[in-house]
């Protein structure tokens, strides 16, 4: 069920941060009577697993300033992925806990996401806030962690109720549905959570994230090279299929044909080759990643490893890491192809190693890390930025 009035406050939500929006969409909002004020919950097993409970009395007690950031605060408790955190708590201590999240986060949401305490109204003096909770200390830090202010709580209530929530399956959820947003927006919103609630390694910042965020960001990029690349292959190589039929007399003659569409497309044949030398050691598996996000729509991709030698990468395993040759790819190929020398010949690589004469140079295709040398690389071959996809 959704609630029409939160629907038409949902667009403003950006003014507070795109990524509340974005929580937003994936939300189910209720009214209940069963709570006081308001509750957030995640079910893996339902449509629609964040589930929002709201007091309709309650709610409608608020204007839309108000109704604004209770979204957003309990919004911030899936963000930070407090019910996880809380998981191993007794009952009494989770109480205790749920004080300390609101704490963290009203606070975070007043000095970092455009929100004046001031024009709160009754939310600005109920509810958990630095000068509303007892403390065990007279001076409390602003700006803390979670968990410092749980261990300095002496009483104080929560203006909302939480249920333990599975961590694991709600971090995996949030990095599935969110994995289309911009990387520079999320790293706002984590550094602004970090800056405010000490949160970067709890918040949606987190690695796993960052990483699906990061292969998201290079398929796209390699979608894009590939659609460029592949009309280029297309003048390279013709591609010949039905008989034109200006000439469907000649039954001896064959052209390349005028009706060409997607199906007659063939994957051109890549051999990828990563750079597995001590130099790229601490790169391997971002070098791995990488080559793991080209599309195979438009690449038959065959993937390897080199040092001093040349080996295939099965299930990710890779090793060497020791010396670099650039001249024993050509010879692994000329000695594997039989003949039939790959449409392209792709080298992970920072570039240090040695001098290799191609048969076909421009074929060969060189992504280089952010440190790299040229050095080393043919003249007529194409180098590019592995981590832009741009020409270099």
């Amino acid at each position: 069920m959704r609630i029409e009035e939160i629907d038409d406050l949902a667009y403003d939500l950006q003014d507070n941060h795109g990524i509340f929006y974005e929580i937003y969409r994936l939300m189910d909002f209720q009214f209940s009577e069963r709570i006081p004020t308001a509750c957030i919950a995640f079910d893996i097993k339902s449509s629609i697993p964040i589930r929002c409970e709201i007091n309709k009395t309650f709610w409608e007690s608020l204007d839309n300033i108000q109704k604004r950031f209770v979204l957003c605060h309990e919004m911030s408790h899936i963000l930070l992925r407090f019910g996880e955190r809380v998981k191993d708590m007794s009952k009494n201590d989770i109480s205790k806990a749920n004080v300390a999240q609101d704490v963290c986060i009203n606070e975070m949401l007043v000095s970092g996401f455009n929100f004046n305490r001031d024009s709160l109204g009754e939310l600005a003096t109920s509810g958990a806030w630095l000068d509303t909770v007892v403390w065990t200390e007279d001076k409390i830090q602003r700006h803390r962690e979670f968990e410092y202010y749980f261990n300095r709580i002496k009483s104080g209530e929560s203006f909302d109720e939480h249920e333990v929530i599975d961590g694991k399956a709600l971090k995996d959820y949030l990095v599935d549905k969110l994995k289309h947003l911009n990387r520079s927006e999320v790293n706002d919103f984590v550094n602004t959570v970090d800056r405010f609630a000490l949160g970067r390694d709890n918040a949606i910042g987190t690695k796993e994230f960052q990483a699906k965020l990061k292969q998201v960001e290079r398929m796209d990029a390699w979608r894009e090279f590939g659609e460029k690349h592949i009309k280029v292959l297309d003048l390279q190589f013709d591609i010949w299929h039905k008989k034109n039929r200006r000439v469907s007399g000649c039954t001896d003659l064959i052209l390349p044909g005028t009706d060409f569409s997607e199906t007659n497309r063939k994957k051109k044949e890549v051999w990828v080759f990563l750079d597995t030398s001590g130099s790229c050691e601490h790169l391997a598996q971002d070098l791995f990643d990488a080559s793991e996000s080209i599309p195979r729509k438009y690449f038959n991709v065959r993937l390897f490893g080199f040092t001093t030698h040349v080996y295939e990468i099965i299930n990710g395993q890779m090793k060497g890491f020791g010396g670099t040759s650039f001249n024993i790819i050509e010879d692994w190929i000329l000695k594997q192809s039989q003949g039939r020398y790959p449409h392209n010949v792709f080298v992970l690589t920072d570039g240090e190693g040695n001098r290799v004469c191609p048969k076909y140079p421009e074929r060969w295709m060189w992504f280089l890390t952010n440190s790299y040398s040229k050095s080393y690389i043919p003249s007529n071959s194409q180098i590019y930025s592995l981590e832009s996809l741009h020409e270099i």
